[in-house]
């Protein structure tokens, strides 16, 4: 397939050197032409290593203007599907996160969650996000919200774990005894369920505590 640039990169080069124009065939576009000092090219025309990363640099970032990344994965699974997911990840603290789009608390939260699982070493941790949107209404199956929850999830990108439960939300909450959500069940490196947040039904907790006792169970192994 033959792919060009609408625009070519130019490339001006030292005095006793004729200047040259290369012309990229590739699929995208450059805003302008892109020029390079004389400091970035060598004598008689041929292009230094920094030259030749910079040109790769233009042409990436041309590509990824075109290829916007992928959604992120999203699994929809049952309670035992997440235990499983657990147990896979044994020899790692791994946090399981109930959340769900129509909880401000949980959007809230996300951000935060994010940068701080991006601290812990990744061979330390999983964070599995699990989503509890569905409803259990006959016309509006798990894959329904999955618009919604991955544009939200691609706003705030990090290194979870995305599963969606397929169980109605508050037959989970009945099953749980939970009263809402958010909530946060932190398993140790040994696949055993160390604390649960919240320990009642009523029990309030921040974030920061959750966070606290990961870091604790991790033996404090930020980055």
């Amino acid at each position: 397939m033959v792919m060009r640039v609408r625009q070519p990169v130019n490339i001006e080069l030292p005095n006793r050197c004729v200047p040259q124009r290369l012309d990229f065939m590739m699929n995208g576009t450059i805003d302008g032409p892109v020029w390079l000092s004389r400091r970035d090219i060598v004598h008689r025309g041929t292009l230094c290593r920094s030259a030749r990363l910079l040109l790769i640099a233009v042409i990436l970032a041309a590509i990824s203007s075109r290829c916007p990344a992928a959604d992120p994965e999203l699994t929809v699974t049952d309670w035992d599907g997440v235990q499983q997911r657990v147990r896979a990840a044994r020899g790692k603290v791994v946090v399981v996160q109930i959340w769900t789009m129509t909880c401000p608390t949980c959007r809230d939260e996300f951000p935060q969650i994010v940068r701080q699982v991006q601290q812990f070493p990744a061979d330390r941790i999983e964070w599995i996000a699990v989503n509890c949107d569905y409803d259990g209404i006959a016309d509006k199956p798990p894959e329904w919200y999955q618009p919604a929850i991955r544009t939200f999830l691609n706003q705030h990108r990090g290194r979870l774990v995305h599963l969606q439960l397929d169980v109605p939300f508050l037959d989970f909450l009945d099953q749980q005894q939970l009263g809402s959500t958010p909530a946060y069940y932190v398993y140790g490196a040994d696949g055993k369920l160390a604390r649960r947040f919240p320990t009642g039904e009523d029990e309030e907790f921040r974030l920061d505590e959750v966070l606290r006792f990961v870091d604790l169970r991790m033996g404090s192994g930020r980055q």
